[in-house]
């Protein structure tokens, strides 16, 4: 199963389960870096430059757990599935492994230097609004 794949609306779909999220956060914590394949590099700038959003969407186990859209003027919208809420430990499991990916996907890229910022200022907004549900659950 491939690990990312983007829908028709040009959403980026991550798609974990527990065999996929070991070999992740192993990866992750190593300080490795995922292999993207170059049609998924050219379609997160296609998207941005065309909609002026990037939308990513997680599943775990077949099962839509959290949405993310990042916006070009650096809002973000953030959903998550009312199963996801109830298990906090899954709940910090998947946040990580779908804002670690999505750092990934856009470190590959090469942007011009405002969107380089902007991406920075959203990166750190991400990890803030983790930092503020993971408080929210416990």
């Amino acid at each position: 199963m491939k690990l990312i794949s983007i829908s028709d609306s040009n959403e980026f779909i991550f798609h974990f389960n527990p065999i996929l999220m070991g070999k992740v956060n192993s990866t992750r914590r190593q300080h490795k870096h995922l292999t993207i394949p170059e049609v998924i590099q050219t379609q997160i700038i296609d998207s941005l430059l065309q909609s002026n959003q990037l939308s990513f969407c997680t599943f775990y186990c077949e099962k839509a757990m959290l949405k993310t859209i990042i916006y070009s003027d650096g809002e973000i919208t953030q959903q998550v599935s009312q199963n996801l809420i109830i298990d906090p430990e899954l709940l910090t499991s998947l946040f990580r492994a779908h804002y670690w990916t999505i750092s990934e996907l856009l470190l590959v890229q090469k942007l011009p230097k405002k969107t380089r910022i902007n991406f920075w200022l959203i990166l750190v907004l991400l990890v803030s609004l983790l930092i503020v549900i993971y408080l929210f659950i416990s």
